[in-house]
């Protein structure tokens, strides 16, 4: 079946992308990944990967059109594939009669409301950060069923397997009918809720959440037979059988007295006072039984007061109560879990992530490392002068890695090979127009690389700047895709740390990494003067990919930097 392009929505609120460029055309082969176009939204401005390997066909929009998000503007077709018929139109059609998108099966009746005389609401999807992007996982529901927002208000956060990010509402209006719990892996364009205006309703079918959940076979059970015939939508009959509830004794809210996922929810929440049961998720239910933890003593930040994993979890951290058995379950994705008796933590979220990409590079790329010693009282002396003015004008200092990070990025423009990109199933290397230097920031669970664009035209000030706002964002966690894509070096600094030296794995996309260790005095013998005297000395580890750079190559990378380092008069040859 051919493969969709859509307008992608970077951010809950945007209603539109404006084509910037096509970067591939119609016919063109291509491979999954591989950016097709450049896209530009009132934020940023970013490329839209395609979606699955094969030939273009069927694209549409110019340079300048404005097409509403998840509006079909493309095809990639493999082999006796074609665009679907229904959805075929001419490339000029796009800004005045969108497509609808191709289907399997026979596009789905119009949607029915719970009354005649309501409208429905604003839709809440999983959204598309990026092309090649399938899933998103539900991190935490920032506000419950029933709660004001307004529109561009954060109401949960998203994790994907490159950034965690707050996904905002569409639209003014209360909240209803939200879906998936926290570890809940969904697909994109998925509906996860609504956003009710007074006078708008929930359509009755609008479908069940399709939910790639990671827990045991025994958890996501079938119904449970008390339910009989009863008439129920698919997700409150799994949603029944996780809790135990019986169908047969709940009031469903839907039209004709269909039971929703929650008309359940409700009754999971009654049976506290009835037969002494919490309303808690089976991830949370898991935890508190293997910790002998109480839930009604535990407060619920979940819809409707619903027990969380993670409410157990801070329980259970704010009550010093030390876990005795392992959190094992791949349910708990999305949740900060307890330290496990064994001494191990689980290997999940960004851990696994950061372990996938680097043993794929390490596996894939011939790493060829070398060290070099920088003496550092030229550069120790020009940060001292840029500090003195820094404390005269009021301004904040400057850092000895943003300093660095200017005399890298030189030395970059003056190797380019360092600062390019190996695409062997095409053939090529592709060196890169802009000098866009990632910097390495250790979070509490693994570490994140924001990224500074264009760093051999800006300022030392100006890059110290920038490191310290993306490096608080990323530690808080609200580091965005422009924050971390688009590196094409790395330097990662252990310095601060008391590490004399180190070597780095080269991350996937680029071709080389600096590690940088620790400024240490190394002792000199002046042979004229006879006189013994201390020098800080800095030490790198270059690593290169060896399909990419040549040893000599490298070898004059960090000749060239030397010298910058030790004569930083040489930023201005």
């Amino acid at each position: 079946m051919a493969k969709t392009i859509i307008m992608p929505k970077f951010e809950m609120s945007q209603e539109k992308g404006v084509i910037v460029e096509w970067l591939k055309s119609d016919g063109d082969v291509v491979k999954r990944g591989e950016p097709i176009l450049t896209v530009e939204t009132d934020k940023v401005t970013m490329d839209v990967e395609s979606p699955g390997s094969g030939i273009l066909a069927g694209l549409r929009g110019e340079p300048g059109d404005s097409i509403p998000v998840t509006e079909t503007i493309g095809y990639v077709l493999k082999e006796g594939e074609s665009i679907p018929s229904e959805t075929a139109a001419p490339k000029a059609a796009v800004a005045s009669t969108p497509a609808s998108a191709p289907a399997a099966t026979s596009a789905p009746a119009p949607k029915k409301s719970t009354n005649a005389g309501g409208k429905p609401g604003k839709k809440i999807i999983m959204p598309k950060f990026e092309m090649s992007q399938e899933f998103g996982v539900v991190v935490e529901w920032l506000k419950a069923e029933g709660d004001e927002v307004n529109r561009g208000e954060p109401i949960l956060t998203v994790e994907t397997d490159k950034v965690t990010m707050d996904v905002e509402s569409p639209a003014k209006g209360k909240l209803a009918a939200l879906r998936g719990e926290p570890g809940d892996k969904i697909p994109v364009t998925e509906t996860i809720g609504w956003v009710l205006k007074e006078g708008e309703v929930v359509p009755e079918d609008d479908g069940s959440l399709v939910v790639a959940h990671q827990e045991s076979a025994d958890e996501v059970s079938a119904p449970v037979a008390a339910s009989g015939d009863v008439k129920a939508s698919p997700v409150a009959r799994n949603v029944a059988a996780a809790e135990h509830v019986a169908l047969s004794g709940v009031n469903g809210s839907g039209r004709d007295g269909k039971i929703m996922k929650q008309d359940v929810l409700k009754a999971a929440a009654g049976l506290v006072s009835s037969n002494g049961k919490v309303a808690s998720t089976p991830a949370a239910k898991r935890i508190a039984n293997e910790n002998n933890v109480n839930l009604f003593e535990v407060a619920g930040t979940g819809p409707g007061g619903r027990i969380q994993a993670q409410d157990v979890v801070d329980y259970i951290e704010a009550s010093k109560v030390a876990p005795e058995t392992a959190v094992a379950s791949t349910s708990t994705v999305g949740v900060v879990a307890p330290v496990l008796a064994s001494g191990s933590v689980p290997y999940v979220k960004m851990r696994k992530r950061i372990g996938d990409n680097l043993q794929g590079s390490w596996q894939t790329a011939p790493h060829v490392f070398m060290k070099m010693k920088l003496e550092m009282d030229a550069f120790e002396d020009l940060r001292d002068l840029m500090n003195e003015k820094a404390a005269k004008a009021g301004t904040a200092k400057v850092s000895a890695t943003a300093l660095l990070t200017k005399m890298v990025a030189a030395a970059l423009k003056l190797n380019p090979m360092l600062n390019s990109t190996l695409h062997e199933d095409q053939g090529e290397i592709e060196l890169k127009n802009n000098v866009n230097v990632g910097v390495a920031v250790a979070l509490d669970d693994g570490l994140i690389v924001p990224v500074v664009k264009n760093a051999d035209l800006k300022g030392v000030t100006a890059i110290s700047a920038e490191i310290r706002e993306l490096a608080t964002r990323a530690k808080a966690g609200k580091a965005t895709l422009e924050d971390i894509g688009g590196g094409t070096f790395t330097i990662s600094n252990l310095g601060p740390f008391g590490v004399a030296e180190f070597t780095s794995i080269i991350n996937p996309g680029q071709s080389a990494i600096l590690a940088v260790g620790a400024t240490e005095k190394e002792v000199r013998f002046d042979e004229e003067t006879d006189e013994i005297y201390n020098v800080p000395v800095l030490t790198v580890t270059l690593s290169i990919d060896h399909r990419v750079v040549d040893g000599a190559v490298g070898a004059k990378f960090l000749t060239d930097l030397k010298e910058i380092v030790e004569t930083p008069g040489m930023l201005f040859w």
